[in-house]
């Protein structure tokens, strides 16, 4: 029994932080568009904010910047078993 459970609930993959792909970055004036993929039971945070994650694993979120300068983004997914993934990116927003 504790073989076929062991086989089931395969404790490396439990324990492997979740993944986390930004596919595009777009800057759009004051606004930054942001897709990307992640496993789709993790919870996505970006600059502290929840972010849906869709049945896939696809999400998009905008960010929006009320000012001129170059703004960091922090991207958290946290899985089920509570490991975590973190990255960082840069988006500078422009005056028009």
């Amino acid at each position: 029994v504790l073989k076929v459970v062991g086989a089931l609930f395969n404790r490396e993959n439990v324990l492997k932080p979740p993944e986390l792909t930004i596919k595009s970055q777009d800057v759009n004036g004051n606004l930054v568009l942001i897709e990307g993929t992640t496993d789709r039971n993790a919870q996505l945070f970006i600059n502290d904010v929840p972010v849906q994650v869709n049945p896939d694993g696809t999400f998009i979120h905008t960010i929006h910047f009320s000012k001129i300068g170059k703004y960091k983004i922090t991207f958290r997914v946290v899985s089920a078993s509570g490991s975590e993934t973190t990255l960082e990116k840069f988006a500078t927003i422009y005056d028009e």
